[in-house]
């Protein structure tokens, strides 16, 4: 009787525990990963509009609508399909114009994949998605796999951007969630079980150490009091322990809502995406050392993020020679400058057709383009731009200067001459009526000629590397090879102790004749 009544306690509080745990998990879980769902979505569609756009003034700069899925294909070429990726759509045939899967491009999307619009809960062919070039997003499905996607139409194009998140992850975190919990609560079920036993044994042993308050005439009418008396124990009991559960259910929502906060994070971390898009689309630095008697490249960085940049180019019998940077507080306004500096690399090619040659149509040029660009687009993003131009003709070693700041440096005989520059950097409004002058200047045999672009990392920084510091030591130094002048340079530079220029970004160019 007493195994019986053992038996039916335990199994009684095991099982209402275990069940209330096994929905209660169930529901949360179900409700966190619906809420979770929503949230990725609205990550997916803030990306998708901000690089619609980026593409929209790509397109508007002049760039060409062959150009433009070119570099966007080699920016997205290798990325992690199981995080989060990017696509572009031809929506008229529904074919992959840029994918991470290089052999995906150009093929067309499968006539069995679906989606299904998380708003509504319509679910229909893909295809019909993009051909009606309407911004929407949901869930993306084909054989292969499943994702939560954003899909936004490019203005000006037949293309349609789509952001792409593989729920697979998801659906895997919940689930392993979803195991703990049930384990708690299994756990809890046999705990809360145990001390149920545990009180009705007790009640059983004080019955059995007083018999003497039981009358044996009316012995079954005390059983069934007992009986009852330790079932509203039990149900008593039973009612703490669901209160404890219910607590318990407090602290797995919390849990779970710290679990949200986790993916949020992650969220943020696919921002590396952009990345990988700014290290493609970044300035690359050229500097032909064959093109000069002998010559020097002094380059620092403080961090990863590159502002300056510096190239040469032979055109004719015309050696070109740039150094420049762009202010950029953030990765938007990086992007922006990257891609406004890339206006160099057409101005450049021009230059083969253009005769005579003027050092001031370069930044007179640069400037018009992006005065251009930011017309034609809302809500421009701001740079900074400042460019050092010489152009040499190697014939008669006559000197043309132009820029928006830095002076130029012409060692003869052991003495300089510094050519300054007005100050007009590019992407100033009040700057767009001032012309840029054209230098001139006869070098000799064995000149020597300093360049330089500096990006202070501080607004409104007083001081400069430049400035302060190389004009004193240039002088000290004009007899040296360029390598030992170069050497110097750096010396001066690393034992600086100006805080704030040992943050800025500085490129030197030192050329002899």
């Amino acid at each position: 009787m007493k195994k019986s009544i053992y038996f039916l306690t335990f199994f009684s509080v095991f099982a209402l525990i275990a069940i209330a745990g096994y929905f209660a998990s169930n529901y949360f879980l179900s409700y966190m990963q619906k809420k979770y769902m929503h949230l990725q979505v609205k990550m997916n569609k803030t990306q998708a509009e901000s690089m619609a756009r980026f593409l929209e003034n790509q397109l508007k700069s002049g760039m060409s609508k062959q150009e433009i899925p070119n570099n966007l294909q080699k920016a997205v070429s290798g990325l992690n399909e199981n995080k989060s990726f990017i696509c572009l759509f031809d929506k008229y045939d529904a074919e992959l114009i840029c994918h991470p899967d290089n052999n995906k491009t150009g093929t067309k999307l499968s006539a069995s994949s679906s989606f299904k619009n998380i708003l509504t809960g319509e679910k229909e062919k893909s295809r019909n998605i993009i051909l009606e070039g309407v911004p929407t997003g949901g869930f993306f499905y084909t054989p292969q796999r499943t994702d939560i996607v954003y899909m936004v139409p490019v203005k000006g194009t037949q293309w349609m951007l789509s952001i792409h998140k593989n729920s697979e992850s998801i659906v895997k975190e919940i689930a392993n969630r979803k195991k703990i919990f049930l384990i708690g609560f299994a756990i809890l079920a046999f705990i809360s079980a145990i001390f149920a036993n545990f009180f009705v044994y007790l009640a059983g042993k004080q019955k059995h150490e007083n018999p003497e308050t039981e009358q044996p005439d009316i012995k079954q009418i005390s059983n069934d009091l007992d009986n009852a008396n330790a079932q509203i124990k039990e149900k008593n009991e039973a009612l703490s322990l669901q209160n404890k559960t219910i607590d318990d259910l407090k602290t797995v929502l919390n849990e779970t809502n710290a679990l949200i906060d986790k993916h949020n994070k992650q969220l943020q971390s696919d921002s590396a995406n952009m990345e990988h898009i700014k290290k493609i689309m970044a300035p690359k630095n050229k500097f032909d050392a064959n093109l000069f008697k002998d010559s020097f490249i002094f380059h620092t960085q403080a961090n990863k993020e590159q502002n300056a940049f510096f190239r040469t180019e032979k055109i004719n019998n015309h050696i070109v020679c740039i150094l420049g940077s762009f202010t950029a507080d953030n990765d938007l306004q990086r992007i922006s400058g990257m891609f406004k500096t890339a206006f160099l690399n057409e101005i450049i090619k021009g230059l083969a057709h253009e005769q005579p040659l003027k050092a001031a149509d370069i930044p007179e040029k640069l400037r018009n383009k992006i005065l251009s660009l930011q017309n034609n687009t809302e809500n421009p993003t701001e740079n900074i731009i400042n460019l050092s131009i010489i152009i040499l003709h190697t014939d008669n070693l006559v000197l043309q200067f132009s820029g928006t700041g830095m002076p130029l440096y012409i060692i003869r005989r052991n003495k300089l001459t510094e050519v300054p520059t007005e100050d007009l950097p590019i992407g100033l409004q009040s700057n767009t009526e001032q012309k840029f002058i054209n230098k001139r200047a006869q070098l000799q045999a064995g000149d020597t000629l300093y360049l330089f672009a500096e990006m202070q990392a501080e607004k409104n920084a007083k001081q400069t590397f430049v400035e302060d510091y190389c004009k004193e030591l240039i002088e000290k130094i004009p007899d040296k090879t360029l390598s030992e002048q170069k050497e110097a340079i750096t010396k001066a530079f690393e034992s600086s102790e100006d805080t704030a220029i040992q943050q800025n970004e500085i490129v030197i160019a030192g050329i002899r004749i």
